[in-house]
């Protein structure tokens, strides 16, 4: 049975489950090539991809696959970007991913976003590995997971193909254990 989607709140944001009204925002987002270099390769070109990626979203949390929180700023209510996971229940595993509106790099936000769900995976789902695959040239993002903890475990050979290319990733994991002794 599915469960309610859980809210998580922190200091600065409010993680919540995104709706068809976030569409625009979201779009905002998802539109911008730098943004998306690293995150799903192709920047979005029409509002309905972020209607279908928002549905997409409901679909999967609803078949206990994975959840997406949009991110969005306390007393604000726009979505700015989103994370979450893709579960793997049989192996109490889950893959991280994250994406940011431009407009708030470097200002701690991710990290903040992150705190927050990776303390519901572990706490909450009582996930045992969190894993994440970084392009390797996006050092913010390496370095963000670095700050958790995360150990990389080596490297994804042209595992991304984006712009007729393809590039190496790195992948990183995160061990409960390893969560707790922070």
């Amino acid at each position: 049975m599915v469960e309610a989607f859980p809210e998580l709140e922190t200091k600065r944001l409010v993680l919540r489950e995104m709706q068809p009204d976030d569409a625009e925002a979201y779009f905002r987002v998802l539109s911008d090539a730098e943004v998306m270099q690293y995150y799903d390769g192709l920047p979005f070109t029409t509002l309905e991809q972020s209607y279908q990626s928002i549905a997409r979203h409901h679909r999967r949390f609803e078949q206990e696959e994975g959840i997406r929180w949009g991110i969005t700023l306390k007393g604000e209510n726009i979505v700015i970007g989103n994370c979450g996971f893709a579960w793997d229940t049989q192996h109490r595993s889950a893959v991280l991913v994250y994406v940011l509106s431009r407009s708030y790099w470097r200002q701690g936000i991710m990290a903040e976003a992150l705190q927050a769900i990776l303390t519901f995976g572990f706490d909450t789902k009582h996930v045992h590995r969190v894993e994440a695959e970084v392009v390797v040239n996006n050092g913010a993002s390496i370095h963000i997971l670095q700050k958790f903890g995360f150990q990389e475990e080596g490297v994804l050979r042209e595992r991304f193909f984006v712009n007729e290319h393809f590039y190496d990733e790195k992948i990183f994991s995160l061990l409960e254990e390893e969560f707790r002794q922070q």
